[in-house]
């Protein structure tokens, strides 16, 4: 029996208090993911400009921003394709790992350049 249940069941409820709990826990950890990814966003936003020199910053900074933009609009198409082609969630998961890793080696790469001096 799931504790929601036993709970359920003790309470003497059939629409518990647990499942009401449960809806708002979740709803929580959705809003503190979004506000989190927010800021992530914002802290590269800040921290890209040190990549670049002073001639092309804006260029590179835009150029960088325009990359992830389209990230964000393709990393839906290719879920809806893999899932339309009665694929699982782990095959979605699974297609972005060589993104991920790609992305982690760009970071490394760009932590260990020295940075622009102007």
């Amino acid at each position: 029996m799931k504790p929601s249940s036993w709970l359920s069941d003790t309470i003497g409820r059939r629409f518990a208090v647990t499942e009401v709990l449960a809806f708002l826990v979740a709803m929580l950890a959705c809003a503190l993911a979004g506000v989190f990814i927010i800021g992530a966003q914002f802290i590269l936003y800040r921290l890209a400009p040190f990549c670049y020199q002073r001639a092309s910053r804006a260029t590179g900074v835009g150029a960088a921003i325009a990359v992830g933009r389209l990230g964000s609009v393709l990393g839906p198409v290719f879920a809806a394709t893999v899932l339309a082609a009665r694929g699982a969630s782990v095959t979605v998961l699974g297609g972005t790992v060589p993104f991920v890793l790609f992305a982690g080696s760009a970071v490394l790469a760009l932590t260990r350049r020295p940075q622009s001096s102007e």
